[in-house]
């Protein structure tokens, strides 16, 4: 994996926190018989287990963002150049970092969507047992 951070310690969360944000991703990625209702109740289940895991890998993500950003910025500050180069070089230089920050929270939205996916497909596997009785 490239180095991003200069500390082996928040080089190690980093990484961290990104093992976490592909675990939620399996989950995420199951594909699931919608007609069946264990295997709806199974995937909702495995969605809702790893939701703190996201959470925590978000959190994470973002403090790593900030603490980059604030000493980027302070290495900047010492620099001779303009507010508008400053601003182009930490863009680039936090690239990575700010990147899997939003990757993060698209995943934690994704959760939810399918989480709601998931509980319409139960109402209608219900809807349809109680057509049948």
């Amino acid at each position: 994996m490239k180095k991003i951070f200069e500390e082996d310690a928040l080089q190690e969360r980093f990484e961290k926190a990104l093992a976490m944000h592909e675990s939620v991703r399996k989950v995420i990625a199951n594909k699931v018989d919608m007609s069946n209702p264990m295997a709806v109740l199974n995937q909702l289940s495995d969605i809702q287990s790893v939701q703190a895991l996201a959470a925590q890998s978000k959190a994470m993500l973002t403090y790593l963002t900030e603490k980059f950003t604030l000493r980027k910025l302070t290495k900047l500050n010492m620099e001779n150049m303009g507010a508008m180069e400053k601003k182009s070089v930490l863009s680039s230089e936090i690239g990575d970092v700010s990147f899997w920050d939003n990757v993060s929270e698209l995943l934690i939205k994704e959760m939810h969507y399918q989480i709601d996916i998931l509980r319409s497909a139960l109402s209608y596997c219900k809807q349809e047992m109680n057509n049948l009785n």
